[in-house]
């Protein structure tokens, strides 16, 4: 699997920084030069990161992103904020040092979904990530129908592992006490639900949709989210350029 061969190639790395780039993206030209100028800085940093952008499934290099995803793109410590959610496409746009990689160790291989969200953490519980100044791409991500949120979405018990997995690190328990963890955990839980809820209405189940962006909302209320679902409970008479996050996928 995935986890499996990351992990090799872990091992095989002679470089002194490491990045994984899924072959159905690409880097902008000059991604590498930028990553590494901004890993540079900050000797302690374990790793660098920079904007991406989501790209239709029959895009090519080249072509212009259909509109540049702004953030949230926090820089430093950002431990907390990976807790709640997966702050990375994937591994395409995160230049990692060789030597945070090795102290990690390698990928989980039992877990089905998240594996790169639980490595996230390990590394982050290193030092911090430095952010790549710009809003510029380095990452193209080419947007698929089917994604690992909406295959999740039909067995519920499927976020379970790498859910326990992160919250199981003993070394949380050196950073946050009990009760906060279990605040973060439910925060995060919540957030998985809002994301399978959105990539279920992108698919056109938007009943089962909206049952999971309610149940989201009420978890972790926010202003922003409230809006969105009031904007997802209006969709039928909402033309397509204004349905934003929950705008159908081609075909």
């Amino acid at each position: 699997g995935v986890s499996a061969a990351r992990s090799r190639a872990m091992a095989e790395a002679r470089g002194d920084a490491i990045l994984f780039l899924d072959a159905d993206d690409w880097l902008a030209p000059d991604a590498l030069e930028r990553l590494h100028a901004t890993l540079e800085t900050m000797p302690g940093a374990v790793g660098a990161y920079g904007p991406f952008t989501f790209m239709p499934e029959d895009a090519k290099p080249g072509d212009a992103p259909p509109r540049l995803k702004l953030g949230p793109y926090p820089s430093g410590d950002i431990l907390e904020r990976l807790l709640v959610q997966n702050l990375f496409a994937n591994g395409g746009h995160v230049l990692l040092r060789r030597e945070a990689v090795r102290r990690a160790g390698p990928f989980l291989t039992h877990l089905r979904y998240g594996e790169d969200w639980e490595y996230w953490i390990r590394l982050a519980l290193q030092g911090p990530f430095l952010l790549v100044p710009g809003l510029e791409p380095v990452l193209y991500v080419r947007q698929r129908r089917g994604s690992a949120y909406h295959r999740m979405a039909h067995d519920p018990k499927a976020f379970i592992p790498v859910m326990d997995a992160i919250y199981s690190n003993p070394l949380l328990l050196e950073r946050f006490p009990p009760a906060r963890l279990a605040a973060l955990r439910r925060r995060a839980e919540a957030e998985n639900a809002w994301i399978v809820g959105r990539e279920l209405i992108r698919h056109g189940e938007r009943g089962a949709g909206l049952r999971r962006l309610r149940a989201s909302v009420a978890a972790a209320p926010s202003p922003k989210r409230a809006l969105l679902l009031a904007a997802a409970h209006a969709l039928p008479v909402l033309p397509r350029p204004l349905r934003g996050p929950f705008t159908p996928y081609p075909g």
